[in-house]
């Protein structure tokens, strides 16, 4: 098994590198969740998820707007849209079953050269963070309008991450 140690030392490192490379988790602040057509089938009034997103990683970005839209009565896009301000931020509503119960998909892309030389500077960062009405701690929301709101930042902890 010691002859397999040289093989092993270069990916024990690029690993050991990219782990300490994702120390921070995302926040996400003023979060506006709301889907009239939830509270009123009639509306023809589509529903959107949106907030501003910021990486513990990178705190020389400014946190980015992000927003998610779909058409009343409708289900939200099952594919990562151009939802961010900064194309390197993204999110996805994953499951939705209303303004009181989703789950946003969350990446962020970025380069870190401390881990290595393109193309193994190019990392990015995945978490899930479930909003769930009245036990996610603030996320506040107005049932009879199908609203709901963030009071204060809330961290999504980061799952998994590639590089």
């Amino acid at each position: 098994m010691l002859y397999q140690l040289p093989l092993l030392l270069p990916v024990a490192f690029l690993f050991t590198s990219t782990i300490s490379a994702f120390s921070g988790n995302f926040e996400l602040t003023n979060i506006t969740v709301s889907s009239l057509s939830q509270f009123n089938p009639d509306s023809v009034e589509g529903s959107y998820v949106e907030l501003d997103f910021a990486d513990q990683d990178t705190p020389e970005i400014e946190p980015v707007h992000c927003c998610v839209q779909w058409s009343a009565n409708a289900s939200p896009p099952t594919t990562w849209p151009g939802s961010s301000d900064n194309d390197t931020f993204a999110v996805l509503v994953s499951p939705w079953a209303g303004v009181q119960a989703l789950t946003l998909d969350l990446q962020h892309s970025y380069i870190d050269n401390s881990v290595g030389e393109y193309p193994y500077n190019v990392l990015t960062k995945f978490a899930n963070l479930s909003l769930e009405y009245p036990s996610t701690q603030y996320y506040d929301c107005d049932m009879s309008e199908a609203k709901c709101q963030s009071s204060s930042a809330i961290t999504a902890i980061v799952t998994s991450s590639t590089a």
